[in-house]
């Protein structure tokens, strides 16, 4: 974890106008000298072997700087795409692709500006920083019970106050609303006093029985209550990952943000696919009528997402576009050349080892495992 957070963006400051060295301020990375405490990888394409010549995979991870000094030989096997838990580029120097949450041509051009030195620098688009797992993360069969889901730390910049006075009005305005609120604790107990100000803030802002709160959940629990629900609500304006706006349009929910969120970081891009949900101005009123519309019109977030947007398949496409090697990855996902490449290797499907169906391990966390996972990558490149 290194950086400062830059809590003067947490309420809009200076949002049109802010200096991308303070936007990426702030990173859970795992640098060269850290403790590698938060050190986890994805493999999002394994190594194989073509024509006699070993072709690399592609692993994503949150420590490649780190990597690079513990396990050199790592890139003779995957290209490294850098990640981090908040910051839109990351900040390693060792990573061949640098995973972006937007496309932002403007930022791109910022960043070999500033570091003229690394020009031969890649880029890859990929919205989000968790590789959301859109086959776990999907409609379920489960009744609607509430209007609108909020999950949400129970922090001053996460603006639960213009929530909390967003369902008052709609109250007034529009009649009933359910909501139902995860402010990821244990309970009550666990808070602090202004986190528990908060906690009440939501949850008195409607008569008793209208905002129910759901405690610490794992990724089971988020799914059943994103499934449950009618329509997701991010409240704040700056968020690095994204992660739950993703898991909401996999469960087919419509998205509510402000139409600032990310602003600066977005550039002209934006915030969700067409068709997947609406924006809202950062006032309560108008929050309140969003919601109100979204809960009358027709969307498809789902569809709009996985079709070029966001999800796993999409988000191999886009690292292999970014490292010049668009042909392996064109047409159909299943009839790419890249896939014909892994089935003739492994025989095995490249769907089914990035959605975590097969022997092969795809998720590392630790330095052992790292060291463990490439050994059986290794054994297999040279049977």
């Amino acid at each position: 974890m290194t950086g400062v957070f830059p809590e003067e963006l947490s309420r809009g400051i200076g949002i049109d106008h802010i200096d991308y060295q303070l936007l990426d301020g702030f990173t859970w990375e795992v640098m060269a000298d850290d403790d590698p405490v938060d050190l986890y990888s994805f493999v999002l394409s394994p190594p194989y072997m073509l024509h006699g010549g070993l072709q690399k995979g592609v692993l994503m991870t949150m420590g490649p700087d780190y990597l690079v000094r513990q396990i050199p030989e790592i890139k003779q096997y995957f290209y490294l795409l850098a990640t981090s838990r908040w910051c839109s580029i990351p900040w390693s120097q060792d990573a061949e692709v640098l995973g972006c949450l937007y496309e932002n041509p403007a930022r791109e051009r910022w960043f070999r500006d500033k570091y003229s030195a690394r020009d031969w620098q890649l880029f890859a688009p990929i919205q989000e920083a968790d590789w959301t797992n859109d086959t776990f993360f999907c409609p379920d069969s489960v009744e609607k019970t509430y209007d609108v889901v909020c999950l949400s730390r129970l922090a001053s910049f996460k603006n639960l106050d213009i929530f909390a006075a967003a369902l008052q009005h709609y109250w007034r305005q529009y009649g009933q609303i359910r909501v139902l609120f995860l402010p990821g604790f244990d309970g009550p107990n666990a808070m602090d006093q202004d986190e528990y100000a908060l906690w009440r803030l939501v949850v008195e802002s409607l008569p008793s029985g209208y905002v129910d709160t759901r405690w610490y959940t794992d990724a089971e629990g988020v799914r059943r209550a994103l499934n449950q629900s009618k329509s997701y609500v991010l409240t704040s304006l700056v968020e690095g990952k994204n992660r739950g706006l993703h898991e909401a349009m996999c469960c087919d929910l419509p998205v509510v943000v402000f139409r600032d969120f990310n602003k600066a970081a977005r550039g002209g891009a934006s915030a969700f696919p067409d068709g997947a949900g609406l924006v809202a101005q950062f006032d309560p009123s108008d929050l309140a009528s969003t919601l109100k519309s979204v809960g009358s019109r027709t969307f498809s977030p789902r569809r709009s997402y996985l079709n070029g947007f966001s999800g796993r398949r999409w988000s191999v496409a886009r690292v292999f576009q970014a490292l010049g090697q668009a042909s392996l990855v064109a047409g159909d996902f299943r009839t790419s050349p890249l896939a014909h490449c892994i089935r003739d290797h492994y025989q095995l499907e490249l769907e089914d080892i990035i959605y975590d169906r097969t022997d092969l391990p795809t998720y590392w966390v630790g330095l052992a495992h790292h060291r463990e996972g490439l050994s059986i990558y290794k054994d297999r490149c040279f049977v």
